[in-house]
């Protein structure tokens, strides 16, 4: 029997989406404030100061991207509870280990920590962190501990730039762009968002 017009269209509108779906296509709206996210699995070791760049990049119903920031446990939580490693565990380097890049940082020779685009300052630091020197710039990750301690899921650990050993190789993107949650043909770019610090981060060691 002919094959019916509407499969054709039907399977033709699957190929179509399928070719112009982001990379990931982990995207997700909290209600909380309207913006939405996604996570990044560059699949080799980034900087954070690549992942903020790279970050920049993307767009999203026309709205330039960025590494995310939370104003609010409760946004850091729902983040969290999507991009976790027992949910997505191809951004993290372990169950128990280092999770993606978030947007929170500081300046070499400081312990200022602040959220890169000066959302309030507030903390969710995993109990001895941060713990790293102040000589070289901080970077802030997820991580992972709560099978160690009664922490909630969500806490941070710091990194600093000299622990190459230690670099993640995943971040999360905020968009603040309420509206639908078709994505535009063109948006998220993400093939291209993750270029490897110095092409050659391949190895991983344990943490210190």
């Amino acid at each position: 029997m002919p094959q019916r017009p509407t499969v054709i269209l039907a399977a033709l509108a699957a190929l179509l989406v399928s070719a112009v779906a982001p990379a990931g296509a982990t995207l997700f709206q909290w209600t909380g404030n309207n913006h939405w996210y996604d996570a990044i699995a560059c699949g080799s070791p980034v900087t954070w100061d690549d992942a903020l760049a790279q970050a920049a990049t993307t767009s999203y119903l026309g709205v330039t991207g960025k590494l995310a920031t939370f104003d609010s446990p409760e946004e850091n939580d729902a983040v969290y509870a999507r991009f976790g490693p027992a949910i997505a565990p191809e951004l993290w380097e372990d169950p128990r280990g280092v999770g993606p890049y978030i947007g929170f940082h500081r300046a070499a020779n400081t312990q200022d920590w602040q959220w890169h685009d000066g959302t309030p300052y507030w903390t969710n630091w995993y109990p001895g962190e941060p713990n790293d020197s102040a000589s070289y710039g901080g970077w802030t990750v997820f991580v992972n501990h709560t099978v160690l301690t009664a922490v909630g899921p969500g806490a941070w650990g710091d990194m600093d730039a000299s622990e190459t050993w230690w670099y993640s190789s995943s971040y999360v993107l905020e968009y603040e762009a309420p509206g639908s949650p078709v994505p535009e043909p063109s948006s998220l770019s993400l093939l291209a968002a993750c270029v490897v610090a110095g092409g050659v981060l391949r190895f991983r060691k344990r943490r210190k």
